[in-house]
């Protein structure tokens, strides 16, 4: 087993010896441990328009997935899409990377030819553990 020390980072602010301090080994919260985010917000059902969905991993999370304050690099996520209104899954992700050092993993969402229409719910999830985020979408006429 090895020792948990703290880890502190700190930043001088425009050089004035101002200095910010976050500990690294503070337990956050489950909804800010993953976070997600579509760009853009509302797609066509068109069949070829794609939103880019990026999941952040909190350095702060789960040790299985990181050392001290880093996230570690080929984490997994999945990722699907539920149309909030009927239930259903629909669409596909493609592009879909492991976690880079930063944490962050991408994605392109591609809704598709779908009679789906209206809100619905992106949810990506860390394999392996009790880990996800969803993000609102609209899905809209062609």
């Amino acid at each position: 087993m090895r020792a948990r020390t703290p880890v502190r980072l700190a930043a001088a602010a425009l050089g004035l010896g101002l200095a910010a301090c976050a500990n690294l080994d503070t337990v956050v919260a489950p909804d800010t441990v993953l976070t997600l985010t579509a760009t853009p917000q509302s797609l066509p059902a068109n069949g070829f328009a794609t939103a880019t969905i990026v999941a952040e991993i909190d350095p702060r999370s789960d040790e299985r997935f990181r050392d001290t304050g880093t996230v570690s690099r080929g984490t997994e996520v999945s990722f699907s899409a539920t149309d909030d209104s009927t239930g259903r899954l629909f669409g596909f992700f493609s592009g879909v990377t492991p976690s880079d050092a930063l944490g962050k993993v991408s994605a392109d969402f591609t809704p598709g030819n779908t009679d789906e229409r209206g809100e619905a719910t992106l949810t990506a999830r860390v394999r392996g553990a009790n880990v996800r985020s969803s993000v609102k979408i609209e899905i809209v006429d062609p």
